[in-house]
């Protein structure tokens, strides 16, 4: 069946676009330290991440056939923040780091904890309360706090920061398909 214009202004109506801009990190969790939409608004940019099955090739008579493996996650989230002028956001973000390795005393927290969560949601156009999408990053722990690159000559732009979280699966806890037999 061909889809002419009318059909895909009726699709189009219904299912809108998903903006960019419509993306929020509703709470993260880490070894007691938690943060709240509330601290999170400075949050510019992060990723809905990607899963990819792994292709197995099986020989056969000169041939390869390509059959699906294991899940494969990409096991890092890369999360931009502007400042806040007492900069708590990039502090907790450093006792994080902290928490998991300290070299004053050349230890840490090193266990990946299933209750180290980052959750993170999409909303519609109509409202940020209306959740279309929500995800879970589980066993997450911080491997970088980024720079903060101050410039004296600049107009007055808004300092920014990157933390990297790593975490070991994501799971879709709001919205859309999410299992073909959940």
């Amino acid at each position: 069946m061909s889809l002419n214009i009318t059909d895909y202004f009726e699709v189009m109506q219904q299912r809108d676009f998903l903006r960019t801009n419509q993306y929020r990190v509703a709470a993260l969790t880490y070894k007691g330290i938690n943060l709240t939409e509330q601290d999170l608004v400075y949050l510019r940019t992060g990723d809905i991440p990607s899963r990819t099955i792994q292709q197995v090739d099986v020989p056969y008579m000169g041939l390869n056939f390509k059959v699906p493996g294991t899940a494969q996650y990409q096991g890092t989230m890369q999360l931009s923040f502007y400042c806040d002028q007492p900069q708590i956001i990039r502090g907790i973000f450093e006792q994080m780091s902290f928490t998991t390795f300290d070299d004053d005393i050349s230890g840490g927290q090193y266990t990946v904890a299933g209750s180290d969560i980052l959750t993170f949601r999409t909303f519609n156009q109509t409202s940020p309360e209306s959740t279309t999408t929500a995800y879970s990053l589980i066993g997450i722990f911080p491997t970088e706090v980024g720079t903060i690159q101050m410039d004296t000559t600049s107009n007055g732009t808004v300092a920014n920061f990157q933390a990297t979280i790593a975490y070991q699966y994501w799971r879709k806890t709001a919205g859309g398909a999410t299992s073909a037999f959940g």
